[in-house]
């Protein structure tokens, strides 16, 4: 009898939205390849303002089953998210052993004419298309050339490293050899100057 006054109260659309409520299943329930994916619905009734200010129990049960999905795929998202930062900030905190090693610079010639420097004149240029080898002390291991500007760079592995010009035969002036100390994950930035012997 109660059940039957119950039912004399209902409108046919409650009735249909309550049978409607219970043939749905819980998200959580559902395997991930068979949940809904976002209605149409509920984007156009966000965009157009459908449901503002509306609680969670006043929405439509088919949309509200809709929005947990939302929700938990948004979480989801965070999660991964948060992940993928993690991970970059780790790889970019790394000590310095992972980056390059080596050498960076310039190298100059002075005097760049014999004669005394005259005023505003430049005592020292740069070392132009210049070829420089590297050696450790076993044997040459690396060379470079300077552009120019006199600027150079070579990559080398940790260790103590004499450089010199490459295939010199004069004896006049002085163009090594420079030493230098390569620490493991750094370039080493070095400023020589080459006597070019002109007096």
């Amino acid at each position: 009898m109660a059940a039957f006054s119950q039912a004399a109260v209902l409108s046919p659309k409650a009735m249909q939205a309550k049978r409607s409520c219970r043939a749905i299943p819980r998200i959580r329930d559902l395997h991930a390849t068979h949940r809904p994916r976002i209605s149409v619905l509920l984007i156009d009734a966000l965009r157009f303002g459908k449901i503002q200010n509306v609680s969670m129990n006043q929405l439509p049960c088919s949309l509200h089953s809709r929005w947990i999905d939302l929700s938990v795929r948004i979480q989801i998202f965070s999660v991964i998210l948060g992940l993928v930062f993690t991970g970059a900030g780790a790889c970019s905190g790394q000590t310095p052993s992972g980056g390059e090693s080596g050498i960076e610079g310039t190298i100059t010639i002075s005097p760049a004419r014999p004669g005394p420097v005259r005023e505003g004149e430049a005592a020292s240029i740069p070392l132009a298309n210049a070829t420089f080898v590297v050696e450790n002390n076993q044997s040459e291991v690396a060379s470079f050339t300077t552009d120019d500007k006199g600027h150079f760079r070579a990559s080398l592995p940790p260790g103590h490293y004499k450089v010199s010009l490459k295939g010199r035969k004069s004896s006049i002036g002085r163009f090594g050899p420079f030493e230098v100390d390569v620490a493991s994950g750094k370039m080493t930035n070095v400023r020589w100057e080459c006597d070019s012997g002109i007096r």
